[in-house]
């Protein structure tokens, strides 16, 4: 059995718009120009057939859920797997252009631990297509693991707000049909099983 599973990063946040490392649950919304990019990709997630919605508790990643929730008509479940990476002693802090990770005596999730948790994830759901609305680091792993990069090799892949990366999932591996797209178009679409379109 095949499993079509999108990750779908939130839309642009209070925290991003003023360059905030945070893994806080409820601190930072989303802008008005993060619903906008919600409510877009919503309708394009409308081209694909879904049996279930998961969210990472956060709250900028909550609201892009419930943004989808209302368009293609699924409750959404939280999953703290899918929560953004702990910053430790980095949360509320400037990302230095993401430099943090390089810094000496650096505490911060590792991106290993991230894909350790997003996989288990993954692993545990028996939906035939989801969507797990989360965060940016959610896409770099998988999009690291799959391809053999690391956290310098895989630092250029930088997935929009609101975008989505379409992995298929079989029982031997897991394949990327498109990375940090905010739309699908019929490049995408025709990679993609007809079984999961709409």
């Amino acid at each position: 059995m095949s499993q079509l599973v999108v990750f779908v990063r939130h839309g642009e946040s209070i925290s991003n718009v003023r360059n905030i490392l945070s893994d806080h649950k409820d601190k930072y919304s989303l802008t008005r120009s993060g619903v906008s990019q919600a409510k877009k990709t919503a309708k394009e997630l409308l081209k694909l057939k879904f049996d279930a919605i998961f969210s990472s508790p956060v709250l900028r990643a909550r609201q892009t859920a419930a943004i989808i929730s209302n368009e293609v008509s699924l409750d959404v479940t939280l999953d703290k797997r899918l929560w953004e990476r702990h910053q430790y002693n980095f949360n509320e802090s400037d990302p230095h252009g993401g430099l943090y990770k390089f810094i000496p005596g650096a505490r911060f999730e590792s991106t290993k631990s991230v894909f350790e948790r997003t996989k288990d994830f993954i692993d545990s759901r028996n939906e035939h297509s989801f969507i797990a609305v989360a965060h940016k680091v959610q896409q770099e792993c998988i999009a690291q693991e799959i391809y053999g990069f690391d956290d310098i090799t895989g630092f250029p892949f930088k997935p929009a707000y609101a975008s989505m990366t379409i992995v298929e999932k079989t029982s031997r591996k897991m394949k990327i049909i498109a990375s940090g797209f905010p739309e699908l178009p019929d490049s995408v679409m025709n990679r993609i099983p007809q079984k999961f379109r709409a």
